[in-house]
């Protein structure tokens, strides 16, 4: 497992600043869905029940601004939406921003009383993680108090990276509630009434699946971003320290700020977008380094102080020389070698240049077989999907030809998906390592390989997501550029067998467990006719005997033992259900584990080798050796390649 980022995300909060009164994309995308989405719905009045709930699970699901009454309010408003789906008015939206904006000022007073501040640290205090919020009958002035409570845990244990314990932690927590006084307040100012329209465009697509999706300005920048295999931005990234300094945390080699002096460990004192400077108080370091990346934008002003000196460098974003969005590959060298490709996204050519993920695969092999490896592993941990196309591209790599998979459209029907070009990159045993986050792409590419008997899949079940999702521009007047665009479902894909996995995920043929948050669904779709007959098998896999003595291992190693024990509490404490206390104690097992994760493997049976000298590639390997899945992974193919030249 790879560095394990505790984050939470519920103390983000949504904002009113944005003034716009278009709600014309609303109404053209309803109507352009009713045509095309492959399950279209009917807009009528029962639509607007479940509209509303999922808005107040998607913009507040723990009741944090809108309470028992407030919500009752809004209910009882509803049939404003759907007259505003229908002409494209506002009226709707307008009362939610009211409604929002009157929860604000109440908040923003609580802060200022100093009874607000007795916080009750026992186990009777608990965090659902189903709502995101505490027990939904509370009084929405003990719900915002838990919320700031937490915060006050998570400062508790930065500061105890500071080698502090909880008695001067407490001595500390009257100087410290200033600061965090100021930071609540800070982000209840600066909330957004984009999120606001957001939240309800989406609450109302949802209503056709949860895939569809809508995107404006700014997220279609980040959509773009996501989808390439460039990396745009200033060239360095930040944290904030316990006392929210913001400190400069990575400077990517070579970048512009690497070379006009910016250091790791500087601190950022001030920072400007064109003019206009940026509260750096009011963000947490997530929303900073949103600054810090993508295309676009005018000049960034940074002021900096380092070793007590103060200084101010001008950056452009620029293209930056580094591989952390790409494939990237190693050679695992113990009793076998075994190549690895570590395989973050399915990227795609872009018409201003780039690399596509099946290219760079293929090259990664090459390099590899020159190696003389005896196995490959592709990691796809953590890989949550994009480009199908490259993810066909990429199996294409490992079988020879014949069908694929089966795609079933509202345009087509059912179509066989074959492999579209004969003969294969690498011929020898192949192994996929996958979690809880692996999901739509990455699960083709592992059902593929896996019903062909192409590939052993090792890991925890996937995410469960098996539809394909057509991106078009909202709008009758659309530029070359569009500003907005709408991600909608028009495909499900089912394997050989004529099954799909949508909503349950793809279970492994070894499992191995590993960290995630995901939630199981219901399968949402009915079996197809099965082309079975239609596919080769390629290898052997013993899964019984391999996953019996990867138990074995796991048996007979403390280190081991240790590593998935933590694993577990962390699934079980963080994971979706259920709740946590916000106690010292808890709080305590919970960064326990994290720290025994962050540990180096020592029972590792190979070294790492860089097949591409890159900076990030060396911080890569790091995490690599603490990755239980890999480290399991390359034992388990051990195993394989043994029982192969039985």
């Amino acid at each position: 497992m790879g560095r394990v980022v505790l984050i939470f995300c519920w103390l983000l909060l949504p904002s009113l600043k944005i003034v716009g009164q278009d709600c014309e994309d609303l109404k053209w995308t309803f109507s352009f869905l009713q045509e095309n989405h492959l399950n279209p719905i009917e807009l009528e009045s029962k639509l607007l029940d479940s509209t509303i709930y999922e808005f107040f699970n998607m913009y507040d699901p723990a009741g944090y601004y809108l309470d028992r009454n407030a919500r009752n309010q809004i209910v009882a408003k509803q049939e404003l939406l759907l007259e505003d789906i229908k002409s494209g008015e506002c009226d709707f939206l307008n009362y939610l921003v009211e409604v929002i904006s009157q929860r604000e000022d109440q908040l923003s007073n609580l802060l200022t009383e100093d009874a607000f501040w007795n916080f009750d640290y026992s186990e009777t205090r608990r965090f659902n993680k189903t709502t995101l919020g505490f027990e939904y009958q509370m009084d929405i002035t003990e719900q915002w108090r838990c919320f700031v409570q937490m915060e006050t845990l998570l400062r508790y244990h930065e500061i105890g990276k500071q080698g502090l314990n909880k008695d001067q932690y407490l001595e500390k927590f009257d100087s410290l509630k200033t600061e965090i006084r100021a930071v609540w307040d800070c982000r209840i100012k600066k909330t957004e009434r984009r999120e606001i329209r957001k939240h309800l465009y989406q609450s109302v697509l949802s209503g056709f699946d949860q895939y569809t999706e809508y995107f404006d300005k700014k997220d279609v920048t980040e959509l773009m971003s996501a989808l390439s295999s460039d990396l745009y931005g200033l060239g360095f990234f930040v944290t904030k320290d316990f006392k929210s300094d913001v400190i400069v945390s990575e400077v990517i080699s070579g970048s512009s700020a690497d070379v006009k002096g910016l250091e790791i460990g500087d601190q950022i004192i001030s920072f400007f977008k064109g003019t206009q400077e940026i509260d750096l108080f009011c963000y947490d370091s997530d929303e900073i380094n949103n600054f810090l990346i993508g295309q676009g934008d005018s000049y960034f002003t940074v002021n900096f102080r380092s070793n007590d000196l103060l200084d101010t460098v001008i950056l452009y974003k620029e293209r930056l020389d580094t591989e952390v969005k790409s494939v990237q590959s190693f050679l695992l060298k113990g009793n076998k070698r075994i190549g690895y490709i570590s395989v973050p996204s399915f990227y795609y050519r872009q018409e201003n240049g780039g690399n596509s993920v099946s290219d760079d695969v293929a090259r990664a092999i090459f390099k590899l077989r020159r190696n003389k490896i005896d196995g490959l592993i592709l990691g796809l941990q953590g890989n949550g999907g994009g480009s199908i196309e490259e993810a066909l591209g990429l199996a294409s790599l490992f079988i020879d030809e014949g069908s694929m998979l089966q795609l079933v459209s509202r345009e087509s029907g059912i179509s066989r998906i074959k492999d579209p070009i004969r003969g294969m990159s690498y011929y020898g045993p192949l192994m996929i390592l996958v979690d809880g986050m692996s999901a739509s792409a990455s699960e083709l590419l592992a059902m593929v390989l896996m019903e062909q008997k192409r590939a052993l899949i090792v890991g925890d079940t996937t995410y469960g997501k098996n539809t394909t999702q057509t991106v078009v521009p909202i709008g009758k007047n659309i530029t070359e550029e569009p500003e907005k665009l709408l991600k909608f479902t028009g495909a499900v894909w089912y394997n050989l067998r004529g099954y799909n996995f949508h909503g349950i995920g793809i279970t492994p043929d070894i499992g191995v467990p590993s960290f995630g948050l995901n939630e199981k669904r219901k399968k949402s779709f009915d079996k197809i006719k099965s082309i079975l007959g239609d596919r080769q098998n390629y290898f052997e896999i013993p899964a019984w005997s391999l996953q019996t003595k990867s138990r074995e291992r796991f048996s007979n190693s403390i280190e081991l033992n240790e590593r998935r024990k933590a694993i577990r509490t962390l699934s079980t404490m963080m994971g979706s259900r259920g709740t946590f206390s916000l106690s010292y104690q808890n709080f305590d097992t919970i960064f326990e584990s994290i720290k025994v994760l962050d540990e180096e493997i020592k029972q590792r049976k190979f070294e790492i080798e860089l097949m591409d000298s890159s900076e990030s590639n060396g911080r890569i390997i790091s995490w690599l050796k603490r990755d239980l899945l890999l480290v399991e992974g390359y034992n388990i193919f051990e195993d394989w390649l043994t029982y192969l030249k039985r």
